[in-house]
């Protein structure tokens, strides 16, 4: 209009300038028009940080009196329970495994509490306990009673040389909080550490909204410390971590220095874990156990149901490797990337038995999660057995239950796919609630950019695949905000300069039926766009 002699020039000014900023915003990664061909982040991070030094704050021993506890942290356990570990340094020196616990609203135990705990042994693992009403601290009348859990310790050495030899670990204790409210927050401690607060998780159903963290491949860098701080922000009540915890590789002294820096975050709220390449430690000669024995004596996740042996053969103990539990509206399932998943294995026995469970009425949700990716187009880490090998035993029982996405880590960058099926783009919008229908696909997403010495992998293959949808080599972690039982919203978090950064988003959505209109198929994809969900529309969506 301005060249035709309308208009003036400041408008030909504010004209040009507006396009400019219009093609800015819709070039930056997940943004406009990229997003249906796939998208490499040209976002460019910082070099990777070392392993922090033994002698750091943030990992040496630090206690308020000899021998208290440390390296405490939370996992879900059967029947709503929540198990507490921790570490009393001295492995010579036999103390009980005793954790007390009362709702928030109550006030802190008292100091007679600890001259109580040596008089009230019992071989049961759960007892109550008031204060009597000669205490000079007596609990206020109305106030629900001290709760008592008695758990078990044991240590363990190592003569391996990598261990270093002759290393043998504190006691390491375990102790199972029964009787728990849901939806209710709870203060816990032992003798010689004041405690922490927890929240149980919310009762079970199809319409629960709530927050979880993921992650993997975590380690002990600065860029571990900005991870777990910003997840400590970011909302989620419950972390799943797939693996790849410590980066101890043999030197076990590194598994107590990861305790204390992973205490923070880890006594607050449940941490889910299943083992990765790096908890199979390879410089320890022997067998799997012997290899898998610093992560099975140090985590507790909730034992096997039913007839299946544990991966672990812990003697009907916690199971480590694989295992599945419910949580809202979600049924997760943790397979193991590093023990027999082959046809027959009681891995693969446990799974199908798990899946064939599956009650989308009860549990509209279904993630899995394992260690190595089974789509990625970054060049680390391909072909191997326990990525490849895996998704060539078990894709087909996922994609036939059917399981709404995959997790996993490993690749030490972030990846997101389309829905994908033996290795063809599946119609996004295709029904994820009916059971074994045709042209289902699994989303999958690589988290494994948790933080770990060993740098990004920053090789992706070009042409980037259909099914890679967004990719880049950052550290973060993610974010899934389940809605209720048709929405649930996807975000991993870049560490961008110290802050935490939404860098791509995706929206799963479920319809009624098999047959997308074109209403939906808008939603979910101008949903898959988005930077900053409109207010109204999560409003409307909810």
């Amino acid at each position: 209009l301005y060249l035709l002699g309308f208009g003036s020039p400041q408008m030909m000014i504010h004209f040009v300038f507006g396009l400019m900023i219009c093609i800015l915003y819709a070039s930056r990664p997940g943004y406009g028009l990229e997003m249906p061909h796939g998208v490499t982040s040209s976002y460019v991070r910082g070099p990777p940080s070392p392993t922090l030094p033994m002698e750091s704050p943030l990992l040496v021993l630090s206690l308020a009196a000899s021998n208290s506890p440390e390296q405490v942290h939370l996992a879900l356990a059967e029947a709503g329970g929540m198990t507490v570990s921790w570490v009393t340094p001295d492995p010579d020196t036999q103390v009980d495994s005793v954790v007390w616990y009362r709702e928030v609203s109550s006030p802190h135990p008292s100091s007679d509490e600890h001259s109580a705990q040596s008089a009230l042994h019992s071989p049961s693992t759960f007892t109550s306990f008031s204060s009597s009403a000669t205490s000079t601290s007596a609990v206020p009348e109305g106030l629900p009673s001290f709760l008592r859990a008695v758990g078990r310790s044991s240590s363990y050495s190592c003569s391996s040389a990598a261990c270093p030899a002759n290393y043998t670990s504190g006691r390491l204790h375990h102790a199972v909080l029964r009787a728990l409210k849901p939806d209710t927050r709870y203060h816990y401690k032992m003798h010689g550490w004041d405690g922490a607060e927890f929240l149980t998780p919310p009762v079970a159903g199809p319409q629960v909204e709530f927050t979880y963290t993921l992650l993997g491949d975590l380690g002990q860098t600065n860029n571990s410390v900005k991870t777990m701080e910003h997840i400590q922000t970011s909302g989620g009540g419950l972390v799943i971590l797939v693996g790849d915890l410590s980066y101890a590789d043999g030197f076990q002294p590194r598994w107590d220095s990861f305790g204390r820096l992973f205490q923070p975050m880890a006594s607050t709220r449940p941490v889910m874990t299943i083992e990765g390449n790096h908890e199979k430690e390879w410089a320890i000669e022997g067998s799997l156990l012997d290899q898998l024995r610093a992560y099975n004596a140090r985590y507790h996740m909730p034992p096997l149901t039913g007839k299946s042996p544990p991966a672990d053969l812990a003697d009907g103990g916690p199971n480590n490797c694989f295992y599945s539990f419910v949580h809202g509206s979600v049924l997760w399932i943790m397979m193991g990337a590093y023990v027999d998943f082959s046809e027959g294995s009681p891995q693969q026995v446990w799974l199908r038995a798990t899946l064939a469970s599956i009650d989308r009425e009860a549990t509209p949700w279904v993630f899995a999660t394992t260690h190595a990716p089974w789509y990625s187009s970054n060049s680390w880490h391909q072909g191997e057995y326990e990525g490849a090998g895996m998704r060539k035993q078990l894709e087909h029982l996922l994609l036939g239950a059917p399981v709404d996405a995959l997790v996993t880590g490993h690749v030490h960058a972030y990846e997101r796919t389309v829905a994908v099926a033996e290795g063809r783009v599946v119609e996004e919008c295709a029904c994820s609630n009916q059971t074994g229908s045709a042209g289902r696909g699994l989303v999958h997403l690589c988290v494994g950019d948790g933080g770990n010495r060993e740098g990004l992998a920053g090789i992706w293959q070009d042409p980037q695949p259909a099914w890679s949808a967004f990719r880049e080599s950052s550290y973060g972690h993610a974010t899934l905000k389940v809605f209720n039982s048709t929405h649930a919203l996807w975000r991993w978090h870049r560490n961008q300069d110290g802050e935490v950064v939404v860098a791509d988003e995706f929206m799963f959505t479920k319809t009624s039926n098999c047959k997308c209109n074109e209403h939906e198929k808008s939603l979910t994809l101008t949903l898959s766009n988005s930077k900053s969900l409109p207010r109204a529309l999560l409003k409307s969506i909810v």
